[in-house]
């Protein structure tokens, strides 16, 4: 569930979903339990693959700074996700989001599996914002971009 282009996915669904236990099991939260833990041995790398589009450059900011923290020196993180193309199409999935959960009748205290990639402009400045220094897109598939971003 989530928003898709629907020209790319004619048959799916766009819905919007609780996802708390996935999120737990699966998301954000266990990259940070699974980097952080496996950092402090290994090579200062951490690794995120299409996980972070869900949540807004506010929510992103926390994780961030633990990532920048947590790496050694010359470490760095590899981002590979969703993006937003325009700053109007980040507004417009954020837009929609906010329109589905009024009609829905759901709080805004929830998180919801939905897509709202913000640009790659806007999440190098939450990466800066927590400490990063560097970050240099390495790859784009159309909406798909790979970063690698350094302490």
């Amino acid at each position: 569930a989530g928003f898709a282009p629907r020209n790319a996915y004619p048959m799916k669904k766009h819905t919007i979903l609780p996802c708390r236990e996935h999120v737990r099991q699966h998301g954000i939260i266990f990259l940070v339990k699974l980097s952080i833990t496996s950092c402090i041995t290994a090579n200062p790398l951490f690794i995120n693959v299409e996980s972070l589009h869900h949540f807004t450059k506010e929510e992103k900011l926390s994780l961030y700074r633990k990532l920048q923290e947590a790496l050694k020196d010359g470490g760095y993180f590899i981002l590979t996700d969703y993006f937003s193309l325009s700053d109007e199409e980040e507004r417009m999935h954020r837009e929609e989001l906010a329109r589905i959960k009024a009609q829905e009748g759901i709080c805004d205290d929830g998180f919801y599996h939905y897509d709202t990639p913000l640009t790659v402009n806007h999440e190098v400045e939450a990466l800066f914002e927590a400490g990063f220094f560097k970050a240099k897109v390495k790859g784009q598939w159309g909406h798909t971009f790979t970063l690698r971003v350094e302490k």
